[in-house]
């Protein structure tokens, strides 16, 4: 079982299926780990390291991090992701209002990745509707997990018209009364933290970040990766 350390305590635990086999997810007010019998302690994580906890579909959660000036995941399988993700979110979010009561800042090295929720540094995209978490945005795209979708207003996929003919494009316009672009959540990745999607060769062979990139959200390796070789590194955006 997972060591605490002084003043941890252990507020949600899960069994969850891996590549590592099955594990136990533990969310302690402090980081969140998960355990192999087997093999030990998998991933040891701080609140302020973790980039997202999102459910993909119906049985899986894809737990994104920092780490070494980049970003990593593990999808984690379970029968009810929406729910261990709902928890976590409120511990994550309850320690990070914590350390804003007391004057802190989150782990400093999710500035070093400069993957920066703009939310802590911009007024929220008008159009987000209130039901979204702030750690489920990115500018003017978000995640809408009572529908496992994204939903961007970014200029190049709003003015690509043959996606708003599609029927789910349609009815959600209807529904929502919103002209943001719809992804289906299985569909998209995390590049450098940020949500994105492949396009079709017709559109380049790459991927495309879903958000409009800010100089906020901007770093060198996101402006590199637009010019590699490689079509799965190569990273496309619009400013």
């Amino acid at each position: 079982m997972k060591s605490l350390l002084s003043g941890e305590k252990i507020l949600e635990s899960f069994q969850v299926g891996s590549k590592f086999g099955t594990c136990i997810m533990y969310m302690t007010n402090l980081g969140l780990s998960i355990e192999n019998n087997r093999s030990g302690m998998i991933l040891n994580l701080e609140h302020g390291e973790i980039l997202s906890c999102l459910p993909v579909g119906k049985h899986a959660t894809r737990l994104i991090w920092a780490e070494n000036q980049s970003s990593s995941e593990l999808i984690l399988h379970s029968d009810k992701p929406e729910l261990v993700c709902s928890k976590y979110r409120q511990i994550q979010e309850d320690y990070l209002n914590l350390l804003k009561r007391i004057g802190l800042k989150s782990d400093p090295i999710i500035e070093n990745i400069t993957i920066k929720n703009p939310l802590m540094e911009r007024k929220r995209f008008e159009k987000i509707p209130e039901h979204v978490y702030d750690s489920e945005t990115w500018n003017d795209c978000w995640f809408d997990r009572t529908k496992n979708i994204y939903v961007t207003h970014n200029i190049f996929f709003k003015s690509w018209h043959e996606l708003h003919a599609r029927p789910h494009q349609i009815e959600y316009r209807i529904e929502s009364v919103d002209d943001g672009v719809v992804v289906f959540g299985e569909k998209v990745s995390f590049k450098f933290g940020l949500p994105a999607v492949k396009l079709p060769a017709n559109k380049g062979n790459v991927w495309f970040l879903l958000p409009t990139i800010t100089d906020k959200l901007m770093t060198w390796q996101i402006e590199a990766a637009r010019f590699a070789k490689d079509p799965e590194r190569r990273i496309d955006f619009s400013i």
